[in-house]
């Protein structure tokens, strides 16, 4: 049974060589697989006499776990009044890094952004944080389309609206933080 799961690891393995895509995990990082070949032997003339050899091989498991936290500071006031939020994303694997971790933010209709008061700051050494906004390129009545473009928004820009960034890196155990804030309008 142990030669079995052997074979279907390995299958597995070169099935997400050669088809990359999403990875459903199953392992929890740190756990330390071992696969073992044997191979055996006999001499020619089918005598008593027969060798076996094995071979191991071990894979550590190890895959980021991003976290995100938001939070809004104060967490009431009036229309007018200018709320700052701050989005933390934190890797919490100890073992490797998290590249590419993309950020996405929405406007609500009862809020407009306020250009100028954001802090975009990477606590990993490396880090960069890329800002993007929206533009809406078509409306319709079942659908919105946007598109992405550097940089922030113009002061006072409202719903529908996005706010994206994007992040190089975050390593194991470390954090990034992106803060913004906006009006109550």
């Amino acid at each position: 049974m142990g030669a079995r799961r052997a074979i279907a690891v390995i299958l597995m393995l070169v099935a997400g060589a050669i088809c990359p895509g999403r990875a459903e995990a199953g392992t929890t990082e740190g756990t330390l697989l071992t696969n073992i070949a044997t191979a055996t032997y006999s001499t020619m003339q089918n005598l008593e006499f027969s060798v076996s050899y094995n071979s191991t091989a071990r894979v550590l498991v190890a895959f980021p776990s991003v976290q995100l936290q938001k939070t809004v500071s104060p967490t009431f006031d009036c229309p007018g009044a200018t709320v700052t939020f701050c989005v933390y994303a934190v890797n919490t694997s100890t073992l490797t890094s998290a590249f590419d971790v993309v950020i996405k933010d929405t406007f609500t209709d009862t809020m407009a952004y306020v250009a100028g008061q954001n802090n975009w700051a990477g606590n990993t050494t490396g880090a960069a944080i890329v800002a993007y906004r929206s533009i809406a390129t078509a409306f319709g009545p079942w659908f919105e389309q946007f598109d992405f473009v550097n940089g922030e928004p113009p002061d006072g820009q409202a719903y529908p609206y996005y706010l994206r960034w994007a992040i190089n890196i975050i390593g194991p155990g470390k954090s990034a933080l992106v803060c913004f804030k906006m009006r109550i309008l």
